[in-house]
């Protein structure tokens, strides 16, 4: 079944994932800011994944946690020095084993270049969660702005080819991982809503 969008649904659903990917970068002082904003988008895009940001937004509210906690977590979790031990990069979950740059992120990069997407001062390998948040974020926004059919079978191609079997296993390993609440609610949402996604364009 294919949902039919309005124009502000496919607007909601960009911004979705554009504050999702923000998320999975390094913890700033704004983090709380761009939580709250999430907070507002959910609320007009899916009430059923609200009970998730309202905690996420009550953390910050209680402000019982401080910027270095994140950092700490953010690199325990996603960058090392030791073990990472929820590594970010698609290809170490699609392909069983501990390898970046390999076939998989080929694939990756095929689906960019098929959209016209170039990531500018980009350093990480291009599996990189934050990049293929980006791009599910880009391909809503020129699905809206040329309603081009081929941004809307490039989101399905891609949901159900990377997104659906990595996101999951990546899920999983913040859940093991993660001892701050926050690093396991976003987990949680960022399956929710890709999990949404797939079901409403496949």
């Amino acid at each position: 079944m294919t949902t039919t969008y309005t124009e502000n649904d496919i607007l909601k659903k960009a911004e979705v994932y554009k504050f999702l990917s923000v998320m999975y970068k390094e913890p700033k002082a704004d983090l709380s800011v761009y939580v709250q904003q999430l907070y507002r988008v959910i609320k007009d895009y899916d009430e059923s994944l609200l009970n998730i940001c309202e905690e996420m937004n009550y953390l910050f509210e209680e402000g019982n946690q401080e910027l270095d906690e994140y950092l700490v977590e953010y690199s325990k979790l996603f960058i090392g020095p030791f073990k990472v031990l929820a590594p970010p990069y698609s290809s170490i979950y699609l392909e069983d084993k501990w390898e970046v740059q390999s076939k998989s992120t080929q694939v990756v990069e095929s689906f960019y270049k098929r959209a016209g997407l170039t990531l500018i001062n980009w350093n990480e390998p291009k599996d990189h969660i934050t990049a293929q948040l980006e791009y599910m974020y880009f391909l809503n926004f020129k699905w809206n702005e040329t309603r081009d059919e081929v941004y809307l079978v490039l989101q399905k191609e891609f949901l159900y080819r990377i997104l659906t079997h990595w996101i999951p296993k990546f899920n999983a390993a913040i859940q093991k991982g993660a001892s701050l609440k926050f690093y396991k609610l976003l987990g949680n949402l960022t399956e929710a809503v890709i999990l949404r996604d797939y079901l409403a364009v496949k």
